[in-house]
């Protein structure tokens, strides 16, 4: 996430690291960190600054990966690694579902976002941290997106469709 603003009445600007959560209708529809923030002198003694974000998963790559684990859940693995590479950070496991046992993976200096991905591969799941800090692990097909996008609602801002069929074949040559 990207914002800017100006300070007009010298309560002061958020540092780098410093938690962001900005609400809509009192929902979260972000939460993070700032990672840079830059100045930009407008004149007068206006500034303006310029912040750019990142969600939780910053977070979990505070540390890297070096284990190797056999015979284990895909849930065992993940709980695994956010309690020993994770810890003090707020991050939880309880939307992680158990699915498979993985006969053996190892993960050499990699980020537990790398570690998380990794484990999808094998599995054919997929993962996201909230914006409660939490883990969620799942089956593709289990989590719906929360809601619809049609021209009644407003979820969406600039939100342009369009048809091309330039790229269309009826026969494609391959030459070896």
């Amino acid at each position: 996430m990207q914002f800017s603003f100006i300070d007009r009445d010298s309560v002061g600007t958020p540092a780098v690291e410093d938690e962001v959560i900005v609400t809509q209708d009192s929902v979260k529809i972000f939460a993070g960190h700032i990672v840079k923030r830059e100045p930009k002198i407008l004149g007068d003694g206006v500034v303006q600054w310029s912040f750019s974000c990142v969600d939780y998963t910053r977070l979990l790559d505070r540390k890297l990966v070096v284990e190797a684990y056999t015979n284990m859940t895909d849930k065992e693995i993940i709980e695994d690694i956010v309690a020993n590479y994770c810890q003090g950070s707020g991050i939880s496991t309880t939307n992680v579902v158990e699915a498979i046992t993985i006969d053996q993976v190892a993960f050499n200096y990699m980020s537990p976002t790398e570690c998380f991905q990794k484990i999808c591969k094998y599995t054919a799941r997929r993962w996201y941290i909230d914006y409660e800090k939490d883990i969620h692990y799942f089956a593709f097909d289990d989590n719906p997106a929360p809601f619809d996008i049609d021209n009644t609602n407003d979820q969406y801002t600039n939100l342009r469709i369009a048809e091309d069929n330039t790229s269309i074949k009826n026969r494609v040559y391959v030459r070896g």
